[in-house]
């Protein structure tokens, strides 16, 4: 799917594909747990008072792999991240913010 957006919800994803415009995914005060796929956009994701669990996930964002407008926390097992302030494997927590996106 090009975009999905979430709000105030929990949700599951297994081996997709999001993204290739602006932004892949839109979180707001959500949990999503993603297995397998590829996730990119401009901002790949953009998340708000969200937490999101990837594992085995490719993330791509030409600007940003995750932006915040609100703190958001992203936990990463066994990730490729690609943006221009990340690069490589990752496997690591993060809290996220408006000055600290990824």
């Amino acid at each position: 799917m090009r975009e999905l957006r979430v709000l105030d919800s929990t949700v599951t994803i297994d081996d997709s594909r999001i993204g290739g415009g602006e932004t892949g995914i839109h979180a707001s005060d959500s949990t999503i747990v993603m297995t397998g796929g590829r996730i990119e956009g401009n901002v790949a994701i953009t998340a708000s008072g969200s937490r999101i669990d990837l594992a085995a996930v490719e993330v791509e964002g030409r600007e940003a792999a995750v932006a915040a407008p609100r703190r958001s926390y992203v936990v990463f097992s066994l990730c490729r991240v690609h943006s221009p302030r990340t690069q490589g494997e990752v496997h690591e927590f993060y809290a996220v913010t408006a000055k600290n996106p990824l």
